[in-house]
């Protein structure tokens, strides 16, 4: 159980740290290159990148959220049968929140992903309604990204608690 929990924390790790890369580091230094900042590229192509970088994260993400999942999924068998009750409710949910959340996020940015694009090569999509969808989705995938960033920053804790307390207590000399 020891090395379940470890790869858990691992994959949580670097799950929150990967979109936090891509959503705080990424995505502001491409649109810094766009007007009216910059001018090496437009907005919408560096929103084209950005949507590219997180669409291949979030694929990333979901391999992740498998090894993640797997981990999740042992602790909590191998837990059923103490008396640590909450620890399996805890990992239950943390499960099936991720469960939920991930492909749908990765559905939010692949369709905001396509809108960005055909709202680059029609000038028309800022008055049909199209524009307005994107925002909707980029304000919601961001919302779920960061709750699935929190879920998976407190499943991190949980098993960096677990591997603590697996080790036994500290003895001083």
């Amino acid at each position: 159980m020891r090395v379940a929990t470890i790869i858990l924390l691992i994959c949580c790790t670097a799950w929150a740290v990967g979109g936090l890369v891509v959503g705080g580091l990424v995505a502001p230094a491409v649109f810094a290159q766009a007007p009216p900042r910059g001018d090496e590229l437009t907005r919408p192509l560096a929103g084209l990148l950005v949507g590219e970088a997180l669409l291949r994260w979030s694929l990333a993400a979901l391999v992740l959220w498998a090894a993640a999942l797997g981990c999740l999924l042992r602790l909590g068998v191998g837990l059923v049968g103490g008396r640590r009750w909450r620890l399996v409710a805890m990992v239950a949910t943390a499960a099936l929140v991720l469960l939920a959340l991930r492909p749908i996020n990765h559905a939010l940015i692949s369709e905001g992903r396509t809108l960005a694009a055909d709202i680059r090569v029609d000038p028309g999509a800022q008055s049909d309604g199209r524009a307005a969808r994107f925002r909707t989705l980029h304000g919601a995938s961001m919302g779920l990204g960061a709750v699935e960033i929190l879920v998976v920053l407190l499943t991190a804790g949980g098993a960096a608690v677990a591997v603590a307390n697996a080790s036994g207590p500290v003895r001083r000399p």
